[in-house]
């Protein structure tokens, strides 16, 4: 298999390089056309938009953007560029920070997730690290709480999707697990049913371009918590408990499948899966 050298670009935690770049944060109304409108402020003056974030409240009564510009060629300077922000009608709040020397972003943070939640960026050989330290340390006791971590975090992060998506639709669960799990770093994530026939019984997943990033020599303990995640998450979908089977690292990816587990007749630990209605897929 041939792959592509090209790869997708996301959003990062820098500001873009330039001749006098500046950040500018700006929170204004919220309504269809004022992202345009506060783009073309900085358009009239000749500010090169190097790159932008957005997003609204929950009411959407308020929308909030980053811009990242630079100023080398522009009518104005950044204070004055700032003073013309404020003025704006729209514009409820607008300040600026220098980006040639501290190029690292400021005004975006906390970050988060959904709007909501607190993350941490960080580079993913940190995490890497972090696993092996711990496997190699703890031995299998480790690469079992990497696994029991990953498995609490994919359970939780499918109640986030509940507000969007009906709980007898499991097959856009399992396209929302796998779109989470890209937005996170986590790598590009494939669930398929190992026999379409047997419904959720089985699947097969494979899991490309994760935290590992371009190594060369890869281990299991890698993708532990990753294969925790990924299913605690297909068990609160489903309602079922799953065991991992036949774990390897196949061209350059981490593949594994889920096995529904027998059913036990002890009684349910804290971990088991909770139960949702019914439904094919």
């Amino acid at each position: 298999m041939v792959r592509s050298a090209w790869r997708s670009r996301s959003i990062g935690a820098a500001a873009p390089r330039g001749n006098d770049v500046y950040e500018f944060y700006v929170r204004a109304r919220s309504h269809p056309s004022v992202l345009g409108q506060i783009s073309g402020v900085f358009g009239r003056r000749n500010v090169d938009i190097l790159g932008s974030h957005s997003t609204v409240s929950e009411d959407r009564s308020i929308g909030e953007i980053i811009f990242y510009v630079e100023l080398a060629h522009a009518t104005v300077k950044a204070e004055e560029m700032l003073e013309e922000l404020q003025k704006e009608a729209d514009v409820l709040e607008a300040k600026m920070a220098p980006k040639n020397r501290r190029y690292l972003e400021e005004m975006a943070f906390p970050p988060t997730v959904d709007g909501k939640y607190r993350a941490i960026i960080f580079p993913t050989d940190w995490w890497v690290s972090l696993a092996e330290m711990m496997c190699e340390r703890y031995g299998s006791a480790g690469s079992a709480l990497l696994h029991e971590e990953g498995l609490s975090a994919g359970k939780s992060i499918v109640d986030r999707f509940r507000d969007r998506v009906p709980d007898s639709d499991r097959p856009l669960f399992r396209e929302n697990l796998c779109l989470a799990s890209q937005a996170a770093g986590l790598g590009l994530v494939k669930i398929e049913p190992t026999d379409p026939r047997e419904g959720n019984a089985s699947f097969h997943v494979v899991l490309r371009d994760g935290p590992w990033g371009d190594r060369k020599e890869h281990s299991p303990k890698e993708g532990q918590f990753i294969v925790g995640f990924l299913r605690g998450a297909l068990e609160k979908i489903h309602g079922k408990e799953y065991s991992v089977t036949g774990l390897i690292w196949q061209d350059e990816a981490l593949a594994f499948d889920l096995i529904e587990a027998l059913p036990s007749s002890s009684p349910a630990s804290p971990g088991a899966p909770s139960e949702m209605p019914p439904a094919e897929g």
